[in-house]
């Protein structure tokens, strides 16, 4: 293997890389997304008890 060879591999190592951690960032975005919908909701439900309208 020559040395364009080799530098063509380590390149396409490192973009397989970046795409997993790509893939890893919108995975945490969304589970983020949806805790926040979530505890948007559960501070509505826990303001509603407080008022006493639940």
């Amino acid at each position: 293997m020559d040395e364009r060879e080799a530098e063509f591999l380590e390149m396409g190592h490192d973009l397989e890389k970046e795409q997993t951690q790509w893939e890893h960032e919108l995975e945490m975005q969304h589970q983020e997304s949806k805790y926040q919908n979530v505890t948007k909701e559960e501070k509505k439900g826990v303001q509603w008890a407080a008022n006493g309208v639940v």
